[in-house]
């Protein structure tokens, strides 16, 4: 569970106006669920962790892959206005 809460006040330079605000927000995320089955229970996670941390590699890699390949259009585009400017 995570809560966060905020408020503040102001007062515009030329002091005819002011004001005031608050709020709170929350969130809730779980963790995981009781199994219940043949009289017996056990907890079972929602998220493993060695899937997320799989997840987290491949997002990474994708990211790292996915900003070379727009690396690399750029300076492919450089080098045609450069050629292109040359020629003209």
């Amino acid at each position: 569970m995570r809560f966060g809460f905020g408020g503040g006040g102001g007062l515009e330079a030329s002091g005819e106006r002011e004001g005031e605000g608050g709020g709170a927000v929350g969130s809730g995320t779980a963790a995981g669920y009781i199994e219940i089955r043949d009289g017996r229970s056990r907890f079972v996670p929602v998220v493993y962790p060695l899937r997320m941390a799989a997840l987290c590699c491949a997002t990474a890699l994708a990211i790292v892959l996915g900003l070379r390949s727009g690396q690399a259009r750029r300076t492919q585009a450089r080098r045609r206005r450069v050629f292109c400017a040359r020629s003209a």
